[in-house]
Formats: C-alpha cells, structure tokens, sequence
C-alpha cells in the first residue's frame, strides 16, 4: 500500500523532521506499506483556526488530486482539524483519512467517555471537529490543553513534555475519560508511553491515520460517492497573493 500523509502546516519543518515524522508512522506500519509524507510549497500557514483551514485547502486539494493521479492508495490528513477532507473527497476516489476523525472512531470504540488534549487553547476548534464527526458528543467527557507551542514542542525536554500530557491526562481522567485522544501530531509517537503512565487507552493520531489506511486498503473499502459526490467538472481558478490579518 502506498500512504501520501499531506502535512497543511510548513512553517520551520525541515528535511529531517518530515523523515522524523515519516518514521515515526512506519513504526506501525505493515512491510509493505509505503508512507511519503508532503508538505505544502504554495501556502505558507501554521493551521491553529478556521481561517487557517480555508487558506490551506486549496493547495491540499492540489496535492491529494495529484496523488491519485501518481498511484497512491489513500491518502491521510496530518492535522486532527481534517483540513479540506470533505472537498478532498469529492475531488478523489481513493481512501481519505483524516487523523481527528479516525482517532476519534478508535476512542468511541475503546471507552464510553474520552478526552481529547490539545496543544494550545487557539488550537483549530476540537469542539468543530468532534460536532461533524458523526460522534455522539455526549460521550466527550472534555476538551483540556498542554499549552505547549508547537513550533517549539520538538525541541523541547521530551520527557518533561511527556510528563506534561501525562499530568493533562489525569486531570482528564477526574473529568470522567475513560479513553484520551492526543488531538495535535505535534504529540506523534507519544500515545504508547503517556497509556503506559495513566493506565487507560492513548489514541495517537499519526498512528491512527496509519491503522485506518491499512484496514480501509486491505478491505477495499472508501468513502461513499453518495455522501461525497464528484463535482462538475469546469476550470476552478483563485489568483491571489498574501494577506494579514
């Protein structure tokens, strides 16, 4: 299987900490799976809000509809705010993943109540993301930040981060989870040791874009056209340049 992960946010990523993040999700992976992950070249933004995701999706639909066009299998979304999922589904037939959505379809199977930690509270909406998810959000027992810039997190002390998530983790716990949700990939590769400190089921979202691609692949299955039809076809064109604000 071959897995194009788009990362919307490029801001300071260099060569070595794409190849980071690469292996980090091959961890998991199956032999066989390929995982190539792109970052966008047109579009320079940190998604952190809704504006965010619209200036980003442009360039992401670009990109899924060119990895299709290349061979690829499925295709994962590396922002738990699933930027241009819906449009990137009906500009595709291959699988589309996003990670918020299948973390969030792994927690509900894995606990009645989940958590879902965030990096900072500007942190593009998890209420928005939990609400069109299609889960039912009484089973949300609550939303609670690290407060952690994630420009900086991967240079940070790694274990003081950890302890970090780890201490949100429990507060998370008094709140009623039963499961949590690491709801930025700022924090990939960090579910299997903040789980083993609290003792409850941690979602990562990097791997649960990996496990949902593999079990959609190997199935066959991807998203309905019913839901997401393919638009018309026509010239879509957007001449613009930068702004502030």
């Amino acid at each position: 299987m071959k897995l194009k992960v788009l990362n919307p946010d490029n801001t300071g990523l260099t060569k070595e900490m794409i190849a980071l993040r690469e292996k980090r999700m091959k961890q998991i992976a199956r032999p066989d799976t390929q995982i190539d992950m792109e970052v966008q070249e047109k579009t320079k933004i940190c998604v952190d809000s809704a504006l965010d995701v619209a200036v980003t999706s442009l360039e992401l639909i670009e990109k899924a509809v060119q990895a299709e066009k290349d061979g690829y299998d499925v295709i994962g979304l590396y922002c738990s705010g699933d930027p241009a999922m819906d449009a990137i589904r009906e500009a595709v037939s291959i699988p589309v993943i996003g990670a918020g959505q299948s973390s969030l379809q792994i927690a509900v199977g894995l606990g009645q109540r989940f958590s879902w930690i965030t990096s900072a509270d500007s942190d593009v909406g998890p209420d928005r993301t939990i609400r069109k998810s299609g889960i039912d959000y009484s089973r949300l027992a609550s939303i609670r930040s690290v407060k952690v810039d994630i420009a900086t997190a991967g240079s940070q002390d790694q274990e003081a981060l950890l302890e970090r998530i780890a201490e949100c983790g429990r507060q998370c716990m008094k709140d009623g989870a039963h499961v949590l949700i690491l709801g930025c990939l700022v924090f990939a590769g960090m579910g299997p040791e903040v789980s083993k400190r609290l003792g409850i089921p941690v979602v990562d979202p990097a791997y649960a874009i990996v496990s949902m691609a593999e079990l959609l692949y190997s199935t066959g299955l991807t998203h309905s056209k019913r839901t997401w039809p393919s638009p018309g076809r026509q010239t879509r064109s957007w001449q613009g340049g930068e702004f502030f604000f």
